[in-house]
C-alpha cells in the first residue's frame, strides 16, 4: 500500500486509490453515480486501512519484523520464480507471531475492499505525456505496508532497516525506487 507523501486525510480521493503503476491494465471502474453513502464507505475504509497499518506497525515492533536478506538464501525472492517472495502467502508473518499475522491480514482485507470500490478506471492516463501532471499516479508514494520482500527492510537483517518510497514522474515516464537507510544504532548507515 502506498499514499502520497503528504498528511493522508488530506489527499484527494483520486490519489488514494490509484494501485501500484501497472501500465498495461486498466483497473475496473466503481459503478456509475456513486453515491454520499458510497463516498462515505470509502472514506471510513480509507480510515480503518490507515488504522491497520498502524496496529500492524505497532505489532511489528513488540513482536518483530520478517527477517528479508538479498536473494533465495535470504528470503527475498521466490526460489523458484527468483521473483520477490509474497511476505503474506508464504507465511512469513505468521512465523514471527500469529498476531503479526493477524494485523497483516487485516491490512490485506481492507486493500482488497477498497480495491472494489476504486473511482479510478484508468491510473496511467496522461502517464508519460505532457500532460503528464494530470496522471493520478504522478508525485511522491510512501510505502506503509507491503507483502513484497524485495521492499521489505527490518533491522534484524543484514540489509538493515529502511524505509521505502517512489517517485513517479508521469511527464516523463520515469519511476524512481527510494530506500533510505535507517542508522544503526552506532549512529552508522
Amino acid at each position: 500500500t502506498s499514499w502520497p507523501c503528504t498528511a493522508y486525510t488530506a489527499l484527494p480521493a483520486r490519489r488514494l486509490f490509484a494501485p501500484p503503476p501497472a501500465l498495461s491494465r486498466t483497473v475496473p471502474k466503481a459503478q456509475a453515480g456513486a453515491t454520499m453513502d458510497s463516498h462515505e464507505q470509502i472514506v471510513g475504509l480509507k480510515e480503518r486501512l490507515v488504522a491497520a497499518v498502524k496496529t500492524f506497525k505497532m505489532v511489528q515492533e513488540r513482536d518483530g519484523s520478517v527477517s528479508v536478506d538479498f536473494g533465495v538464501k535470504g528470503g527475498e525472492l521466490d526460489g523458484d520464480t527468483r521473483a520477490p517472495r509474497n511476505l503474506a502467502s508464504a507465511g512469513a508473518y505468521y512465523g514471527v507471531s500469529e498476531d503479526l499475522g493477524k494485523a497483516a491480514d487485516a491490512v490485506t482485507g481492507f486493500i482488497n475492499e477498497l480495491a472494489a470500490l476504486n473511482p479510478t478506471s484508468f491510473p496511467t492516463e496522461h502517464f508519460n505525456s505532457a500532460a503528464g501532471v494530470e496522471c493520478p499516479l504522478h508525485g511522491s508514494w510512501c510505502l506503509l505496508f507491503t507483502t513484497a520482500a524485495d521492499a521489505s527492510f527490518s533491522a534484524n537483517s543484514t540489509r538493515g532497516d529502511a524505509q521505502a518510497s517512489n517517485y513517479v514522474d508521469a511527464v516523463t515516464g520515469k519511476i524512481t525506487n527510494v530506500i533510505t537507510f535507517a542508522n544503526l544504532q552506532d549512529g552508522s548507515l
